[in-house]
């Protein structure tokens, strides 16, 4: 990815553009598993979500920036009463962006099917 640039289109219909440096953040398992944490808790017992969480990774810093339909099944508790864990997450908008002390913003290879996984193991 050596002299790697692209450009995205932001909102206002402008562009930014983002060099790249070669440097790209591999998102482990242990990432995921806080993401998905820091997400059900500010998730709550919503139905909708938008916001941001914080997420700290070996050496970087990262937010996970969602629009997300939550869809819950009903469990019946055996004392009476239910709950209502996750089913299912639908992206409508996302973004996970990635910072380096002293590179700044870099590329990673997130993926939010690994997120959602990692949320319904969680409940």
């Amino acid at each position: 990815m050596e002299g790697f640039d692209f450009v995205e289109t932001v909102s206002g219909k402008t562009d930014g553009k983002f060099a790249g440096n070669g440097r790209m953040i591999t998102v482990e398992d242990a990432v995921y598993a806080e993401a998905a944490s820091a997400l059900l808790e500010a998730i709550g017992d919503g139905y909708y979500y938008n916001g941001t969480v914080e997420v700290d990774g070996d050496g970087f810093y990262s937010t996970l920036t969602a629009t997300l339909i939550v869809y819950r099944d009903k469990e019946a508790l055996p004392e009476g009463g239910a709950v209502y864990p996750v089913s299912d997450l639908v992206p409508v908008w996302w973004e996970f962006a990635t910072v380096v002390p002293g590179w700044g913003e870099v590329l990673n290879d997130f993926s939010f099917r690994r997120l959602r996984d990692a949320v319904l193991a969680r409940g």
